[in-house]
């Protein structure tokens, strides 16, 4: 595996469009826990690319932003354990503050769950 300094999140990286959203969404493969609700779809032969949707029942803009940050440099870390082609949308359940390592063990469990449907 890469040393974590070298592992990079790049644009080619990320969802950016509504659009790309909604077919995530539109898959309709989704795995949950307490902490993560990840959405899945696998079609083109890119990287692993990630969507964060993060709304305002999880806190205000400081909160929301961290629940991103969390949640991005959980992929970042990981990324190399997920198979190319593989889109994916995280949003963080509301009402809960979770830490880092809450996050990122979610995420673990949760993306290929939700890949295998």
């Amino acid at each position: 595996m890469d040393h974590p300094s070298r592992l990079r999140y790049r644009p080619s990286q990320r969802l950016h469009t509504p659009v790309e959203y909604e077919a995530v969404f539109a898959a309709k493969k989704s795995a949950g826990d307490g902490v993560l609700l990840v959405f899945a779809l696998r079609d083109d032969a890119g990287p692993a690319r990630l969507g964060t949707s993060v709304g305002k029942r999880c806190g205000n803009s400081v909160k929301r932003h961290l629940l991103k940050r969390y949640i991005r440099e959980a992929f970042r870390l990981r990324q190399s354990e997920w198979p190319d082609g593989l889109r994916f949308v995280v949003v963080p359940r509301p009402g809960v503050t979770p830490t880092f390592a809450q996050v990122d063990e979610s995420l673990r469990r949760l993306v290929p769950k939700a890949a295998r449907k």
